[in-house]
């Protein structure tokens, strides 16, 4: 792994704290239209990120391709007095870290392989797209840091037509398992056959929550976890301490930086990453910090930087002791996908988020058939999160466009919440 250029980055800059991040990044893109290719797309890009600062002023440039010709005065032109000014934190280790995936490198050099797959596991009437990246990630640091890693992801999803119904189901991983990908295309199948259509009244019903919404829900945790979210008020957090008993006892989520869906091994100021619990048991137990918003606060960096805003690397929930038949045992709404997620109060966690595909009314644990019309989930966050009744135990690694931070989650039931029509 090549490391003269960001070396040579950070050497070019004067300031007394500095930082440089580089992402290059080979991908592929598989897009399926009616059960047939219509794209296949290979791309490779160069990200990179520079933080300079020195006497409380601070600035950051980014750039994509090649750097500035004259780093310096960009960085000079874009300096100003903050808050959020760091000390890059002392850490004189080099880490080099290989955790890619020879069969993703492979396909996306060569994807006639995968493309065969793709085509060959099609039952229904199928659109979809299947992604792979091969990363290779720096960062150096005035601190004495220097890490290499190299990274792969895959990312697949697909929605599947029956008739009028469809189905819809992703899946994520640091490496590439074509059973996988199928489980997830047969998930999407399942759900479009569903053809029987009901009535669903507005109210409050028990509602179960499929991975693929409980995991675009929890986008919304992870990024109110942040404590630059709380510095902004922008957070069901902002007033939590930890040990707080905020949501049910079921229900555990951590940041898992080290999880095989993307391993990410340091920040972007060389802090070396480690999985903590955001909420154990129902209990609030940390917010996620880099160097700056962890000293304002008078605890330590959590590994998360983000030289403005830390965010989780990954998001996951422990699996509890139920089968996905016991969380959707009884009577309730199934939401199996949803988009146009929105949140109209971020510190009380009012949102609103519409179901997509099938939502399925369940009666003695059995599926009695999919609403005629959308259905919408609108109230508080913590009261959703509160009313977690059932776990199943197995998880599913989810990322699509509505899901950016991979999160493995499992089916929930929830005891009560508010559903209304959308039109």
């Amino acid at each position: 792994m090549e490391s003269r250029l960001i070396t040579s980055l950070l050497d070019s800059i004067e300031e007394k704290e500095k930082a440089a991040v580089l992402e290059f990044r080979d991908s592929l893109m598989i897009k399926i239209v009616d059960s047939a290719v219509a794209l296949v797309q290979r791309w490779r890009t160069v990200e990179g990120r520079i933080y300079a600062g020195e006497g409380g002023r601070m600035a950051i440039v980014g750039f994509s391709g090649n750097p500035p010709k004259d780093l310096q005065k960009e960085v000079r032109s874009s300096m100003i007095e903050s808050p959020f000014f760091f000390e890059v934190p002392k850490n004189e280790r080099e880490v080099r870290r290989d955790a890619s995936d020879g069969e993703i490198k492979r396909s996306i050099a060569n994807p006639e392989g995968l493309i065969g797959d793709l085509l060959n596991m099609i039952v229904e009437r199928t659109s979809g797209v299947v992604t792979l990246e091969a990363i290779n990630r720096q960062v150096a640091t005035s601190g004495g840091f220097l890490g290499m890693e190299e990274l792969t992801t895959f990312t697949s999803h697909f929605r599947v037509f029956k008739g009028e119904h469809t189905g819809h189901w992703s899946t994520t991983g640091s490496r590439l398992n074509i059973n996988d990908v199928k489980a997830a295309m047969q998930r999407a199948e399942e759900y479009a056959a569903i053809s029987d259509e009901v009535e669903i009244d507005e109210g409050r019903h028990r509602v179960m929550l499929s991975p693929m919404v409980f995991s675009n829900l929890l986008q919304l945790v992870g990024r109110m976890a942040s404590a630059m979210s709380v510095e902004m008020g922008s957070s069901i957090f902002t007033k939590a301490r930890p040990g707080d008993k905020m949501f049910s006892p079921l229900l555990t989520i951590y940041d898992k930086p080290l999880s095989d869906m993307r391993p990410i091994f340091f920040d972007d100021e060389g802090v070396i990453t480690y999985d903590k619990a955001i909420v154990e048991n129902g209990e609030f137990k940390t917010l996620l910090f880099n160097t700056a918003l962890a000293k304002r606060r008078g605890t330590s960096s959590t590994g998360n930087a983000g030289w403005m805003h830390p965010s989780p690397w990954n998001l996951e929930v422990a699996g509890g002791e139920a089968s996905e038949e016991d969380v959707l045992d009884g009577d309730g709404v199934l939401f199996t996908n949803n988009w146009y997620t929105r949140l109209q109060n971020s510190m009380e966690g009012v949102f609103s988020t519409v179901g997509r595909d099938a939502i399925l009314l369940i009666r003695n644990g059995k599926v009695v058939g999919r609403s005629k019309g959308r259905l919408r989930l609108a109230g508080r966050l913590g009261d959703l999160l509160r009313n977690v009744e059932a776990v199943s135990k197995t998880q599913y690694p989810i990322r699509w466009w509505e899901v950016e931070t991979p999160t493995k989650a499992p089916f929930v039931a929830i005891s009560s919440f508010p559903v209304t029509k959308s039109q």
